[in-house]
């Protein structure tokens, strides 16, 4: 054979089998009350004769999926039906799944199979919305950011266009809640407003995100304090094989991620982003360069009795520097003129205890969530302490606690619980203004 046909034939053989390679779709299937495993419950992927049941844990795996967007659907006698939609299946990373079933007390007899394209929710049937992360990916103009998604839907307004403010049915930005699984997280976006909730740019990596609940009314019981709107963002479930790493490369920032196991009992996520917009703002001679980075985790731990115990992280740290050399035009000095230098972060770092019982569970949270804001203004932008005009610093702070306890009892569910919440401001402000008398110095704490 000729050598040169050699090389290509050799690269095409040694090639097919990665592209030969299938996804798996494997977890676990269990009682969403008390936790117990669910064995030998039925697991199809919709739309095709793929399907599995589950072992005596409640454990299930599908093999040789090709890559690509699968809805789920898993059956058990005695249980309503759950369909898990927009499931993502790579060659390379393993999707896992955490389903829990409800009870129902319906007496079997003739059995009518409905197809049921909507999941209506007991807590708030009438106001959720619930984005997959295929729709927050498709949504045009979006940049795989939530908060501009949930801008786009009906009843749903920006303040402006650059910003995450979101006003829902009139309402102002600071009545929506956020929620990162069961944690109250004040920030979810860099460079935020302090008293209230936008930013331009959304802070929540959506690669390790699974869905999104949206209630824009009729709220649960356990989200005090909420006027307009609520939004509760899911984790997905790491990969139990083993560690994999993900490197993402977006319109205005890079980041690092991993996903897996922590021994037997445990898993984690994490992220970290940087952005590179100050080097655009930079080659466009923008007076003014914002740079952001923020860290994300998720570690969850199984307990030997069934419990569960996990913490999640949500941090950013976001400067906005002057940029000096962009002076030649009259506009460029005016905005250099007036904007001062700013330095912001902020935190929301929450731990969740869930307890089982035989007809319920136990939730026990506790979070702290800080937001530190300095900004400083210099008198023709030189830097000393002579020059200095402006010299602010807030830092908002606040400790909560919240026990909820669930219990069910056939087709009646029984939510109470207490909640604890303290919230601490502190401010210091200098202020040097100009008048005909000469300049004017302001203070305040």
């Amino acid at each position: 054979m000729n050598k040169h046909l050699l090389l290509p034939f050799l690269i095409v053989l040694f090639s097919s089998p990665l592209f030969a390679q299938t996804g798996v779709i494997g977890g676990k299937v269990f009682d969403e009350v008390n936790g117990e495993s669910l064995p030998f419950a039925n697991v199809i992927v919709v739309g095709s004769s793929v399907g599995v049941s589950t072992d005596l844990e409640g454990l299930f795996e599908l093999k040789g999926l090709q890559p690509g967007l699968y809805t789920l659907s898993f059956t058990f006698v005695g249980y309503d039906e759950v369909r898990v939609p927009e499931v993502r299946v790579t060659n390379n990373t393993p999707a896992y799944l955490n389903v829990g079933m409800k009870a129902n007390s319906t007496t079997i007899g003739e059995a009518v199979v409905k197809p049921s394209v909507f999941t209506r929710s007991n807590d708030s049937p009438v106001s959720l919305r619930t984005l997959g992360i295929s729709e927050i990916e498709r949504s045009p103009g979006a940049n795989r950011d939530i908060s501009k998604v949930i801008g786009s839907l009906p009843g749903v307004a920006q303040g402006v266009a650059f910003r995450n403010d979101l006003i829902i049915r009139g309402g102002g930005p600071s009545e929506n809640r956020f929620y990162i699984e069961d944690i109250e997280t004040p920030n979810i976006n860099h460079f935020a407003t302090q008293g209230a909730s936008g930013g331009p740019v959304g802070m929540i990596d959506v690669n390790y995100v699974r869905e999104v609940d949206f209630f824009s009314g009729a709220f649960q019981a356990n989200t005090g304090n909420a006027l307009s709107s609520v939004l509760r963002v899911k984790y997905k479930s790491p990969r139990n094989d083993r560690t994999g790493f993900r490197l993402t490369l977006g319109a205005s920032d890079f980041g690092l991620g991993a996903e897996g196991p922590i021994g037997s009992q445990g898993n984690f996520i994490v992220s970290a982003r940087r952005s590179y917009l100050q080097l655009l703002f930079a080659a466009l001679e923008l007076p003014f360069l914002p740079t952001y980075n923020d860290l994300q985790y998720k570690v969850n731990w199984k307990l030997s009795n069934g419990d569960e115990v996990y913490t999640i992280f949500l941090g950013a740290f976001d400067v906005n520097a002057l940029n000096l050399d962009a002076n030649e035009t009259e506009q460029q000095r005016y905005i250099l003129s007036y904007l001062p230098e700013q330095d912001q972060w902020n935190y929301t770092n929450g731990y969740v205890y869930k307890r089982f019982v035989d007809n319920g569970y136990d939730l026990f949270v506790f979070s702290r969530n800080v937001l530190n804001n300095v900004q400083t203004k210099y008198q023709d932008n030189i830097e000393s302490e002579e020059n200095t005009i402006l010299k602010y610093r807030s830092t908002e702070s606040e400790n909560k606690g919240r026990y909820e306890n669930i219990r069910q009892w056939g087709e009646y569910r029984v939510s109470t619980g207490v909640g604890y919440e303290y919230a601490a401001y502190e401010i210091e402000n200098s202020n040097t203004i100009s008048t005909p008398t000469g300049p004017l110095e302001i203070n305040f704490q």
